[in-house]
């Protein structure tokens, strides 16, 4: 089994529900971009995160 995964929830939550107030280093800044590409292709992600997987669902 993997050790727990260091996840950061405001991030991930960011492919689904933008919010402009999220501080993204730049080091993640592909958070950002993925939910107004998706919007624009008119699709939407499903995130779902546990201790040792993340799921997404495009």
């Amino acid at each position: 089994m993997a050790d727990k995964l260091k996840l950061d929830p405001d991030l991930w939550a960011l492919l689904s529900t933008p919010q402009g107030d999220t501080d993204v280093p730049p080091a993640q800044v592909h958070f950002a971009l993925i939910a107004p590409e998706l919007a624009r292709q008119n699709r939407t992600a499903g995130v779902t995160l546990s201790d040792h997987s993340i799921n997404v669902e495009f």
